[in-house]
C-alpha cells in the first residue's frame, strides 16, 4: 500500500494506453485499483496521502457494441484523472426517466437509475486531509482487503 503504481507491477495496467499509465505514474499517487462488475460497470480508485478519486464507466446501449473491460478501464481511469486534475466531483450520473434519450430500452433506463443510487457522479473527488490518515468511508470498497 506504501508503494507507487509502477511499470513493474503491470497487472493495474492491463488493457490502458501508454499516455494514461505514464500520467498515472507523474502523478505519484500510491495506489490505483479497479473493480469490475462487467458487463455494466467499471470502477477506478486512485488513492494519494491527501487526496483520492474515483472514476466509473457505465455501459449504455451507446457504447454497447464496444464496451469491454479495457474499454471500460480506460473510460474510468479518464473520470478519476478528470477529479484530481479539476478537485472536484463532476459528470453526475442520471437518476431520473426524463434525463433519458426516448431510444433507450427500459431495461437499460432502470440498470442506470439503480447505479445512480450508490453512484452519483462519474468523476468523484475525495480530500482525506484532516482524516488522521483513516481512509474514508466513501473509499472502502476501493480499498483492498
Amino acid at each position: 500500500m506504501d508503494e507507487k503504481p509502477r511499470k513493474e507491477s503491470k497487472k493495474w495496467m492491463r488493457g490502458l494506453t501508454e499516455k494514461q499509465i505514464d500520467k498515472v505514474i507523474a502523478t505519484g499517487y500510491k495506489q490505483i485499483t479497479f473493480h469490475c462488475s462487467m458487463p455494466k460497470l467499471v470502477v477506478c480508485c486512485i488513492y494519494g496521502e491527501t487526496e483520492a478519486a474515483v472514476g466509473t464507466a457505465i455501459c449504455s446501449i451507446l457504447d454497447k457494441q464496444k464496451f469491454s473491460m479495457k474499454f471500460g478501464k480506460r473510460k474510468a481511469l479518464r473520470q478519476a484523472l478528470l477529479a484530481l486534475e479539476n478537485k472536484k466531483s463532476t459528470n453526475e450520473v442520471r437518476y431520473s426517466q426524463e434525463q433519458f434519450p426516448r431510444k433507450w430500452k427500459k431495461s437499460q433506463v432502470n440498470r442506470v437509475i439503480e447505479i445512480s443510487k450508490t453512484i452519483a457522479f462519474k468523476s468523484r473527488y475525495v480530500p482525506i486531509s484532516g482524516s488522521g490518515g483513516q481512509v474514508p468511508e466513501c473509499l472502502t470498497p476501493c480499498m483492498p482487503a
